[in-house]
């Protein structure tokens, strides 16, 4: 959205945790770009009163995952736990403490003080975590310390205070307590340079991460403001911008980008793209304008819905605590993976899963699945229901979970743990390692020189080809 001074969009910043993707040096080719999120759902609505929004725009979250939104059009910040609900509310229309002209951006420190950028006032206001008011820094002009138009704000490890300072187009570094320490920044096209600075976040390493409006692009600096990079364009492709209006990072250091082509783009650390999700709209999981987003200690990203006058939900489909590249439907589905690395969530009905190539990760859901690692070092997680698991070539390991399942491990030194339910394990040609689970199994270790633990139940080992050893079983059979 390309627009003046009053409708201004802007960005906002979160730098919590979240769990990283899987490091791409345990397959032969890297992992695929990870599946979009999920819509969760949306809170708010039109209005004036508590939990009602007049142009939500960015939004915090803090060390409780509470959900800190500016609604700039009641001159206000409300905060929401993480289901949503209203909690609290503070400010008014006016220049006084404690009091807001048009407020857009908003951080959260390690004290969980509450940052907002006073737009048209040109100042930072300071709030303590219910709102109260500590100090304010800021005034109109472009000496240092001074603002024309605060949008995007971020604190790094430090406790520094980074302000995007759209129309003097520059970004401004105080202390803790508003003391300004330095800038960056200059009008323009070229590297480092900008034409209005909207969103700031600061990743793990406390990279600076800047997004311009005009520019259609996001730019990085390290802490001191030196520039090191930038990505995207003006355009409406993958990887390019319509307008931007937020950026967040997470604790993996992947960068969120919110644009006016209604949507989220997610990117890699060094700015290569991965996945988008949103479309224009006022159905769950579309939007109208996302203005803000931010990420909370799940991973969940929150994001204000702008001429919705909602705040929207998300979250990545997780394998294992990973951020699945392939996720199926509710009903039976038949799943293909690549030959790279995948991590592939069945979710419910009957489904078949084939990882194929590269050391997948498959998370089995509920009902009587099939999954097949194929080549690689898989790991494949089954689940409620009567499981098929077959870890195919490589080195593998197999969990059948719940329901009486029947896993087998193939070629290669596999693990197979049977869980819960009286499950059939089949270790295979390698040097296998069987674990029986809690209910009556039974343990085949085939060829190879295996280990088979019965664990709790009545079990059946039978060590099959190779000097094998067997543990808390009831009947043993080709074992010494």
């Amino acid at each position: 959205m390309k627009v003046g001074r009053i409708g201004l969009t802007l960005v906002m910043l979160a730098s919590l945790a979240t769990v990283p993707v899987g490091s791409a040096a345990s397959s032969d080719l890297p992992p695929n770009p990870i599946a979009p999120p999920q819509f969760e759902f949306a809170f708010g609505s039109q209005g004036s009163v508590g939990g009602q929004f007049d142009n939500p725009f960015h939004v915090a979250v803090d060390s409780e995952d509470r959900i800190i939104v500016v609604d700039r059009g009641n001159d206000r910040v409300q905060i929401f736990n993480s289901a949503g609900v209203v909690l609290d509310l503070f400010g008014s229309a006016g220049t006084g403490d404690g009091q807001f002209d048009g407020p857009l951006g908003v951080t959260v420190d390690s004290d969980d003080r509450i940052i907002v950028t006073d737009f048209r006032n040109d100042r930072v206001q300071i709030f303590d975590s219910s709102g109260d008011f500590i100090t304010k820094f800021g005034s109109t002009g472009t000496g240092d310390g001074q603002f024309d138009g605060p949008t995007g704000v971020a604190v790094d490890s430090l406790g520094r205070i980074v302000v995007a300072d759209a129309f003097n187009s520059r970004v401004q570094i105080f202390d803790s307590d508003g003391t300004y320490l330095a800038k960056f920044g200059v009008f323009g096209t070229g590297p480092g340079k900008f034409d209005l600075p909207l969103g700031i976040a600061i990743d793990g390493d406390d990279r600076i991460i800047v997004a311009e409006d005009e520019n259609a692009r996001v730019q990085i600096f390290d802490s001191s403001g030196a520039y090191v990079s930038r990505f995207g364009s003006d355009g409406t492709e993958d990887g390019q911008f319509d307008g931007i209006n937020a950026v967040a990072v997470d604790g993996a250091n992947r960068i969120y980008v919110a644009d006016d082509s209604d949507r989220v783009q997610v990117f890699d650390s060094e700015g290569t793209f991965i996945t988008k999700f949103g479309t224009l709209g006022s159905g769950d999981g579309e939007f109208e304008t996302a203005l803000g987003v931010a990420v909370d200690s799940a991973g969940r990203l929150i994001i204000s819905d702008d001429s919705n006058f909602r705040i929207q939900v998300w979250e990545f489909v997780l394998c294992n605590g990973l951020p699945a590249t392939m996720v199926g439907t509710p009903g039976d589905d038949v799943i293909n993976g690549t030959q790279k690395r995948d991590v592939i969530m069945a979710l419910g009905g009957n489904d078949t899963v084939f990882g194929l190539g590269g050391n997948d990760l498959i998370c089995l859901g509920p009902g009587d699945d099939i999954g097949d690692g194929g080549k690689g070092n898989d790991k494949i997680f089954g689940s409620f229901g009567k499981d098929v698991i077959r870890g195919g070539a490589g080195a593998d390991t197999l969990f059948g979970r719940e329901g009486p399942d029947t896993v087998r491990g193939g070629p290669g030194a596999d693990v197979l743990d049977g869980f819960t339910g009286p499950d059939k394990l089949y270790g295979g040609g390698g040097p296998d390692l069987l674990k029986g689970g809690d209910h009556n199994d039974t343990l085949f270790g085939n060829g190879g020189n295996d280990k088979l633990r019965g664990n709790a139940g009545n079990d059946i080992c039978n060590g099959g080809n190779g000097t094998d050893t067997g543990t808390s079983c009831e009947t043993k059979s080709n074992i010494p």
